[in-house]
């Protein structure tokens, strides 16, 4: 739980988090401009929250088109954090 409250204790990343658990996937490119985050800066929240196995990727023709979901540990996750950071 305590890598979970440091990872989101960054609000751009508990918003990515939040919005590919909200629409059950997202795309780089929808992301970015629906949240107006930099690419670099959505890229590398999409790769720290992929490599902590909270969402799982499929390649897209493009890195703009790679289509992230949660994965088994993200739904866990969510369950978790949900009630600690609800902006609701």
């Amino acid at each position: 739980m305590a890598d979970l409250f440091e990872m989101f204790s960054d609000d751009n990343t508990r918003r990515v988090f939040e919005t590919i658990a909200d629409r059950k996937r997202a795309d780089l490119r929808d992301l970015r401009v629906d949240l107006k985050l930099p690419e670099e800066t959505a890229a590398e929240i999409l790769s720290r929250l992929t490599d902590g196995g909270l969402v799982e990727r499929i390649e897209g023709p493009l890195p703009d088109f790679n289509t992230y979901f949660l994965s088994a540990k993200g739904l866990a996750a969510r369950r978790q954090t949900k009630a600690l950071f609800s902006t609701r």
